[in-house]
């Protein structure tokens, strides 16, 4: 006699839905002979079913989620191959425990219920004592499922409030700077905005999670906070170095805030090696070319560029000519012209419009609005050149011979006389 005793089960699954029973059957005896058969075990839930791919298709798409599927063989799809092999496709990533229902063991039923996604199977005519230990294994699974799923969902739930109780410690301290230094504050979002251009051109340079970049950001001059009132908003460098020992602080102290933050130790490692120097002399640890990390050079050549922008008064071109004059000795000559060319596409401080062009396009009676370095880092030719014959002739056997860093931008004439005509015609 069969034990239809299931009190293990927790039938307020079904009950609620969370687990439902799909029969998919031709053959109006069998299915009416399969469905009394489940019902005797699970008799507190209804049993769906459908007798043709076309109806089961429908039901599938009703049910959704975290079923036990009664599939027979026989039943076949449009192309005329067994319907199993829609069902992984009509239930993709979701939570189902498939039982191929076939007629012999002989015909090779099994193997092709398996190569379509079957994970059990029960040969015809089905016997009870088969039925009950397959229905108990398909439950289990199908509940593991569900519970696993409550658990993700009660995980993502936790960090995602654990996430915004350190989203508020971060935002704390970005508020303590802009209180104590609002020019720090606003000067740590155009570095962002440069620095995650530079980030894009270099993606195969960098490993790291662009959000640790973006917080290393935001939280740069976190250490600046120890600096009384007039020495806050100071410049912190001098040729290329912290220029005191106060300054010399400010990279372990930068780390030691940013590392209390939960999870803030890549961000804080950025901070920390920002004013190594590419030739080995910086500070703190003496870091040499490509031992500094990458995020770290692209902080130190976007901070230091606004940091010489408020000392020229504005001055883009002297900022950057101060960057391109300590190229391979305290920066990375390949960000120090590619920031150039980002000041060509935003945060443009001259009337005149540029355009980038390819080396092919350029020709006599074009003036360069950015330098053109070689990849070696050497200046090709500088921004504001008048191009002559001549000098096309030198800059297009250069080029093949070293190759350029990024584009080549040129002033557009024709932008230039289209915004003049319709500044005279307001």
């Amino acid at each position: 006699m069969c034990d239809y005793n299931i009190s293990y089960l927790n039938k307020n699954d079904f009950v609620s839905g969370k687990i439902k029973i799909l029969l998919i059957e031709n053959s109006a005896i069998d299915i009416k002979n399969l469905k009394n058969n489940v019902e005797k075990i699970f008799s507190d839930i209804p049993v769906h079913h459908a007798s043709s791919n076309t109806s089961a298709g429908e039901v599938l798409a009703k049910l959704e989620d975290n079923i036990i599927i009664l599939c027979s063989h026989e039943i076949k799809n449009n192309f005329g191959t067994p319907f199993l092999e829609d069902i992984k496709k009509l239930l993709p990533q979701k939570n189902y425990y498939l039982i191929s229902m076939i007629n012999s063991i002989h015909d090779g039923s099994i193997v092709t219920s398996l190569k379509f996604g079957a994970d059990d199977f029960l040969v015809k005519p089905i016997d009870m004592s088969f039925l009950l230990p397959r229905l108990r294994s398909a439950f289990r699974v199908v509940s593991s499922g569900v519970s696993q799923r409550k658990f993700n969902a009660k995980y993502f739930e936790l960090k995602e409030s654990f996430d915004q109780e350190i989203l508020k410690v971060k935002n704390i301290v970005e508020l303590m700077i802009s209180k104590r230094s609002p020019k720090l504050s606003k000067r740590s979002v155009k570095m962002l905005n440069a620095a995650e251009w530079l980030l894009k051109r270099f993606s195969e340079n960098y490993d790291g999670e662009y959000q640790d970049f973006r917080n290393a950001v935001s939280l740069f001059f976190c250490a600046h906070l120890s600096l009384d009132d007039k020495k806050i908003n100071e410049p912190t460098t001098a040729n290329g170095y912290l220029k005191n020992a106060e300054m010399q602080k400010i990279p372990g102290m930068a780390r030691e805030i940013i590392s209390m933050i939960k999870g803030f130790e890549k961000p804080a490692n950025i901070v920390y090696h920002t004013y190594e120097n590419l030739d080995g002399s910086g500070f703190p640890d003496g870091l040499k070319l490509w031992d500094i990390p990458f995020g770290s050079r692209v902080l130190r050549v976007v901070a230091d560029y606004y940091e010489f922008l408020e000392q020229e008064n504005g001055k883009q071109d002297k900022a950057l000519d101060r960057l391109s004059a300590e190229i391979k000795r305290v920066y990375d000559h390949t960000l120090v012209a590619y920031l150039d060319q980002y000041f060509a596409e935003n945060e443009n401080d001259g009337f005149r419009k540029e355009v980038a062009v390819e080396l092919e396009d350029l020709h006599s009676g074009q003036t360069t609005s950015r330098n053109i370095i070689t990849s070696e880092g050497l200046v090709l030719l500088g921004r504001d050149t008048n191009l002559t014959g001549d000098i096309l002739t030198q800059v297009r056997d250069q080029t093949r011979e070293k190759g350029v860093i990024g584009s080549i931008y040129i002033y557009d004439i024709e932008l230039d006389n289209k915004s003049g005509n319709e500044e005279e015609g307001d």
